[in-house]
């Protein structure tokens, strides 16, 4: 978490997490997961992808709300587990326009999803 400094209210999320927390992987349960097109008034000026989720730790302690915008990639579950481990961000300076990749590296769930920006909140 804390080499994305690109992500808009990660400062704020590290401050108010312990610091044995400031891993994405210590949140591996998706409480709620929405996918809509929202107008993009400030670069697109239309229509755009954009995904929803609240995360949260096995203890449900922290819950983070997630917002990824402009997204482009692919979804999938296998449910018979319901857990999800694995997750990753990344920065790509170099890539034009979508420059964060969303996955996951357990067999349970395909989440690859580039995104243009992504914002955090804590929910408390």
């Amino acid at each position: 978490m804390k080499n994305l400094k690109h992500i808009k209210g990660i400062d704020e999320l590290l401050k108010k997490l312990p610091e044995n927390y400031h891993g994405w992987y210590n949140f591996g349960n998706i409480i709620t997961l929405n996918y809509g097109k929202e107008f993009d008034y400030e670069k697109e000026f239309d229509y755009v992808d954009c995904i929803e989720m609240v995360l949260t730790d096995d203890e449900r302690k922290y819950k983070i709300n997630v917002r990824l915008i402009d997204c482009v990639g692919e979804m999938s579950f296998d449910i018979i587990n319901g857990f999800w481990s694995g997750l990753t961000i990344e920065y790509h300076e170099t890539y034009d326009k979508r420059k964060f990749l969303f996955t996951s590296f357990e067999q349970d769930i395909s989440f690859d999803v580039w995104c243009r920006d992504i914002s955090v909140k804590l929910i408390e």
